[in-house]
């Protein structure tokens, strides 16, 4: 297919996105349900890509035939997949797998701090490359020195756990939690349980696995695997529990750990259970924190996962990057124990990937919105207007409930609302975007 001058190459990096892909990188076309990465190799050629995989020959013109290397392959993805176990067992670090309906991305993030303040080259997956596409990707973006990797794992399909774990291979393995979430394809709470903790029937015996003791479904499944795990918890007895809870002036959480003290920067008080397992993970592998300062650890998260951002005298908790009822709830609770100056204002979007149960779980938080103490709620999205209905039905005023169908539209009329000193909680499915009335008020709307 290439002139031999090009068979042997060397790549800097691996890419699937030509919007994204940089110099001597390898582009892999993927051929997916909406859009087939065929027909984008002339872009990647334009943007100096390194070398091709594909799946089709009819996709390099005749100029790319004889100008770039390319490998002709059965299936892209299952190419990426082995460049990605390759890569992980060349490296070989220690890998922490990370799963949970809610709570596992800033896990992650936490457990990469943590680890980082006492031990070096600590890698960690970027953003939420956690499914079937994104570990392989993360994987290849570990450098050549990582010693220890923290890998997030998300599913949302049966099966999908163990193809992951394959990929991954954890040496250590933590559950933050389960609930309802891509129940469309999973159907019960159980079966998400079920699903998320199959990883384990690739781990050995001596491999530590960690779980949250006050969930009551996680529990009942791993009494049901013959194998050993380590628990962390608030409520019910634990193997690592918080010594104490208190809020300091700034108003963060500090919390107290076999005496070791963490200050959270996030919003939430469900963040303790984010830190008991970044704790309890480092601490079944067999580290500790003798050496270290931990209060000086910089625990917070990225981008829409608990800020909380002051603009123009408004104050909003950004918890939009994801939502389903556990975490919905859960958040709910902690914006009900915040004090405001102002109104407190809740804009709630829809909670995607509920299947036939959409309808039920939104009509809870109506209910639950009612019951949190805010002056204003919004709600956004289709599904949405269950909830709007039963925040009236609980309690509020109709006046101060109200529902739209798309962001857009919404944003242009809740910006003129915002006064001096509100307290706004922005809770959603990061498909429904709430992030863009945050985004509309800073680029210059005025209180």
């Amino acid at each position: 297919m290439v002139e031999p001058s090009l068979a042997a190459q060397s790549f800097s990096g691996v890419s699937i996105d030509t919007r994204t892909i940089e110099a001597g990188q390898l582009f892999i076309a993927m051929s997916g349900e909406q859009t087939d990465g065929h027909k984008f190799v002339g872009k990647a050629a334009s943007a100096n890509a390194g070398g091709m995989i594909i799946e089709r020959t009819d996709s390099l013109s005749n100029d790319l035939r004889f100008s770039i290397p390319a490998m002709l392959v059965d299936n892209s993805h299952d190419a990426l997949i082995k460049m990605a176990i390759a890569h992980r067992d060349k490296i070989n670090p220690v890998r922490f797998g990370i799963t949970g309906s809610n709570g596992k991305t800033t896990t992650k993030e936490f457990a990469a701090m943590m680890l980082g303040a006492i031990k070096q080259n600590v890698y960690k997956s970027p953003g939420n490359y956690n499914n079937l596409l994104g570990i392989p990707l993360a994987l290849l973006m570990m450098p050549d020195n990582t010693e220890f990797a923290m890998l997030e794992m998300g599913i949302s399909t049966p099966g999908e756990m163990k193809k992951l774990a394959t990929i991954v291979k954890p040496d250590v393995f933590t559950i933050t939690n389960v609930g309802p979430t891509h129940l469309e394809f999973l159907d019960t709470v159980e079966n998400v349980a079920r699903e998320k903790l199959n990883a384990i029937e690739l781990m050995s015996e001596g491999q530590p696995v960690i779980a949250n003791a006050d969930d009551k479904i996680i529990i009942n499944e791993l009494k049901r695997r013959n194998h050993p795990y380590t628990t962390f918890g608030i409520i019910n007895d634990a193997d690592f529990m918080p010594n104490s809870k208190e809020i300091d002036n700034a108003g963060h959480q500090i919390v107290t750990i076999e005496g070791y003290k963490f200050r959270l920067q996030l919003f939430g008080q469900y963040q303790v259970y984010n830190l008991l397992a970044a704790y309890a993970m480092i601490r079944a592998a067999g580290y500790n924190f003798d050496d270290c300062n931990t209060e000086q650890i910089d625990l917070t998260s990225t981008d829409m996962r608990g800020e909380i951002i002051s603009v123009n005298q408004v104050t909003f908790v950004s918890d939009c990057y994801n939502a389903n009822p556990g975490s919905v709830q859960q958040g709910l609770e902690s914006f009900a124990a915040m004090q405001s100056k102002g109104r407190k204002i809740v804009i709630l979007g829809d909670m995607l990937e509920l299947g036939n149960h959409s309808d039920k779980y939104h009509r809870e938080a109506g209910v639950q919105v009612a019951n949190a103490n805010v002056n204003v709620a919004y709600f956004i999205g289709e599904d949405s207007n269950y909830a709007a209905e039963e925040a009236v039905k609980s309690g509020m005023s109709a006046s101060c409930v109200h529902h739209y169908d798309q962001v857009e539209t919404a944003s242009v009329d809740i910006l003129k609302q915002f006064s001096p000193n509100d307290l706004v909680y922005l809770k959603g499915s990061r498909g429904v975007g709430l992030e863009k009335i945050l985004n509309d008020f800073r680029a210059g709307e005025s209180v």
